[in-house]
């Protein structure tokens, strides 16, 4: 069962045993909340690997900082090579969590937890898609595919599933990512101000494909 794939190809056996618990099947599992931030960090091209040191203090938004009775006071932000050190070594502080990895049921530090909850909310969409961590992300993994694929349009879709997926992709897959950079294309330059470069509206529609691709459920889950 540990070398079967989670993907659900016999119709017979789900009619008998949907719950899979005749174990069938793998179960689809998630990646842990520092796994995942870590995951990010490595597609986007980020990630720091430098080992041992002082622990990270990441930057936070505002409105978490605004939680203390001083906001912001003795929360000394790391360097911005530092913040994109593994998750092991981020600093956590009882009552600042870092807003990505709880949202995605980090353990809390008040109490020993015998095992992880693995929840599935809508706070988790929302912050793959609104948080500036993803957005600069995001833009890393933009600049990270034109410097590896160059500016032709459909190897950058394919070296993006590769670096997010660890496969090619089909060419069902390359039509609709395709559509969707001319749809975003055609959105930015409406949006652009008169006399704005062309390459802005394409920078803008690579970006927002690149999050799309980090907020696929593929990335997320183990199959």
């Amino acid at each position: 069962t540990y070398g079967q794939s989670s993907r659900i190809v016999d119709e017979r056996a789900v009619r008998i045993d949907p719950d899979n618990r005749l174990v069938w099947r793998q179960n689809l599992k998630r990646l842990e909340a520092e796994a995942l931030r870590d995951t990010i960090l490595a597609v986007s091209g980020r990630l720091n690997m430098a080992m041992e040191g002082p622990s990270v203090v990441p930057a936070l938004p505002a409105e978490v900082l605004a939680t203390q009775s001083m906001p912001g006071n003795g929360w000394n932000v790391s360097a911005a090579d530092a913040q994109v050190r593994r998750s092991v070594y981020v600093f956590i502080k009882r009552t600042l969590g870092v807003p990505l990895l709880e949202t995605f049921d980090m353990p809390s530090s008040d109490k020993p937890e015998p095992a992880r909850n693995t929840t599935t909310i809508a706070s988790q969409a929302l912050i793959l898609l609104n948080s500036e961590f993803i957005r600069d992300q995001s833009i890393s993994l933009a600049q990270r595919l034109i410097h590896e694929a160059g500016s032709d349009q459909v190897a950058q879709i394919e070296q993006a599933f590769r670096l997010a997926f660890g496969r090619s992709a089909d060419d069902n897959e390359i039509l609709m990512a395709t559509a969707y950079l001319d749809r975003q294309r055609a959105q930015w330059r409406q949006l652009a101000e008169t006399g704005a470069e062309p390459e802005f509206a394409a920078g803008q529609a690579l970006m927002s494909f690149c999050q799309l691709v980090l907020n696929m459920n593929e990335f997320a889950y183990i199959d």
